[in-house]
């Protein structure tokens, strides 16, 4: 009797030991997709940013053109807020931001210049005498 009680402690030992590596496993996956989350929001919004910046430096150094763009609604799952400054454009997400430049000696959003949010969506970017419009598209 005193070998099986024996081999029943030693059972119950590698049952824990088995339960505490799948613990520490699931805590190391969970922490690198995490990481891999974070990261691919963060390269979303890095490619906002500089989707709108070059649309604009590209309207602001080409007279008569005329182009189209898109936003996506969101990044990497979250809300986002995009921001166009004078000669910056930033997006906010999530407690992150990115920032990138452009080159628009004038740039108007509707009756708006600069700063002015946009949101996700579809716009057209003209260029007439040196001013740059953006409008957005329905």
């Amino acid at each position: 009797m005193r070998g099986k009680a024996q081999s029943s402690v030693e059972f119950m030992a590698v049952i824990a030991a088995i339960i505490f590596i799948a613990a520490i496993a699931q805590v190391l996956i969970f922490s690198k997709y995490n990481e891999a989350w974070q990261l691919r929001a963060y390269l979303d919004s890095q490619d906002v940013c500089n989707s709108v910046s070059n649309e604009l430096s590209l309207a602001g150094y080409s007279e008569g053109r005329s182009s189209y763009f898109t936003l996506p609604q969101d990044i990497a799952g979250g809300n986002y807020t995009l921001t166009v400054w004078n000669g910056i454009v930033t997006a906010d997400y999530q407690g992150h931001a990115c920032v990138g430049t452009y080159v628009v000696r004038s740039l108007k959003y509707g009756n708006s210049t600069p700063p002015f949010n946009m949101t996700g969506g579809r716009y057209r970017i003209n260029t007439t005498a040196g001013l740059v419009t953006l409008e957005k598209m329905a």
